[in-house]
């Protein structure tokens, strides 16, 4: 053997084995570049898009991984992820909707198959397209979102539409968006106002115009007249916290202070940390309920809210963040002085006994503490069944209830009114302080 032909022989030999190794196939083009675009926050979400951009390459089954911050979305993040094609992607209907799977702690992966043959590929021209649109739910949106991707991962995961990997992958995109709705504002109302002796309430409520803020420090301005409730009220007014707020423990009690003669300023502050605020609905909750002392009961309320010092001093729960915009032009007028009780009559206990009808009137007052006093019932019936005028023929008789069966009660008076209708009096002979 000549030394020419073993060469010949060895190279032979490596070109055979060259021919039998695996090889891999892959797509012609310049690539695959993945970016974020249209980043919305809306009703607890982040919504967002996977953008895709390619020359002259039909894409094929793809798998975007990304990185995201658990604080604001939780660790595993898949279960509550929902996903669809773009769509240029979406109108053939040759890619499935992705598939979401958590990969690792704050980590998602979201699979798109295609179902296609090559030509109905989405063919990508030299300009970004829409991929996938993309919906997380938000834990917390006081956190930023801390979207980044995993290049390392994406790589050899993304294939054209004729099956063959695409080689050159380009995913360094990330997008930290800020997920508390900057725009979010907080409005102020006033409801349930009451007088209670010489004491007018009323409860301060507030509500968010969009869902998924947490509230912090808040600062309520509120006019007054200064005629009904006197000058500086400060000292003598008080406040409490809503039900939420005092529930959730970290809502110092409102600190009152008059800010003008006719205007008083009430601060809460907030004492937790971030995320540990109470959820503000977009329903009206109690901030606060207020009660000032009545100087003049001649005179009405005369509240309302000052808007302008009230701006910029609504905070989330960050104690950076502040509501914008604030809302606060309701305004009460009520009048100073009580209205009369009202009071509801009833008929209870219905039975007959040996051929009468006995049963009880019964009387309630529509406000607590109400004492009664002089008080008269007109009592119509059927005259067919009872007779005309029940009480000239003795067909009636009535006696005094146990809360009005003592002496500053006296004996009903009965009078016939019409022939159906018979009228009960009772006179009230004791001191105000004694009345039922």
């Amino acid at each position: 053997m000549t030394t020419l032909t073993f060469f010949a022989r060895l190279r032979a030999l490596f070109v055979l084995a060259a021919l039998l190794l695996p090889t891999t196939a892959y797509a012609q083009g310049n690539g695959l570049t993945f970016t974020f675009d249209h980043l919305v926050v809306a009703d607890q979400t982040l919504t967002f898009d996977v953008m895709v951009d390619g020359d002259q390459l039909r894409v094929g089954d793809t798998q975007v991984v990304f990185d995201y911050n658990a604080l604001g979305f939780g660790t595993f993040a898949a279960d509550g992820a929902t996903a669809r094609p773009g769509p240029a992607f979406y109108e053939g209907g040759y890619y499935n909707d992705p598939v979401a799977t958590d990969v690792g702690p704050a980590k998602l992966a979201l699979a798109m198959d295609f179902v296609g043959v090559s030509s109905d590929g989405v063919l990508l021209e030299g300009r970004p397209v829409a991929l996938m649109r993309v919906t997380l739910p938000i834990a917390n949106p006081e956190q930023s979102s801390g979207l980044s991707f995993d290049g390392l991962m994406m790589a050899g995961l993304q294939k054209s539409a004729d099956d063959l990997v695409v080689n050159l992958v380009s995913a360094v995109d990330s997008a930290n968006e800020q997920m508390a709705d900057a725009t979010t504002g907080i409005e102020f109302l006033f409801a349930n106002c009451d007088i209670n002796g010489n004491t007018f309430s009323f409860d301060v409520q507030v509500r968010a115009t969009a869902a998924g803020t947490f509230l912090g420090d808040t600062q309520v301005y509120i006019d007054y007249n200064e005629l009904g409730f006197g000058s500086g009220v400060a000292s003598g007014a008080s406040a409490s916290l809503g039900a939420l707020l005092a529930g959730n423990g970290r809502y110092a009690q409102p600190i009152i202070n008059d800010n003008t003669a006719s205007k008083v300023s009430l601060a809460i502050e907030y004492t937790g940390t971030e995320g540990q605020g109470i959820a503000l609905p977009t329903t009206p909750i109690t901030l606060l309920r207020v009660s000032f002392p009545i100087q003049n009961g001649s005179e009405s309320a005369g509240l309302g809210f000052d808007e302008t010092l009230m701006d910029g001093q609504q905070y989330h729960d960050d104690q950076m963040t502040t509501y914008t915009p604030v809302i606060a032009t309701d305004s009460k007028n009520e009048p100073l002085t009580p209205a009369p009780t009202g009071l509801t009559f009833t008929f209870e206990n219905c039975v007959i006994v040996n051929g009468r009808l006995v049963f009880d009137v019964m009387v309630r007052a529509g406000e607590e503490g109400t004492r009664l006093g002089d008080t008269q019932v007109y009592l119509n019936y059927n005259d067919l069944a009872f007779g005309a005028n029940v009480v000239g023929s003795g067909n009636i008789t009535v006696t005094r209830g146990a809360a009005l069966n003592n002496s500053n009660y006296l004996t009903p008076f009965l009078q016939d009114n019409t022939p159906s209708k018979a009228s009960i009096a009772v006179e009230f002979v004791g001191n105000p302080e004694d009345g039922a």
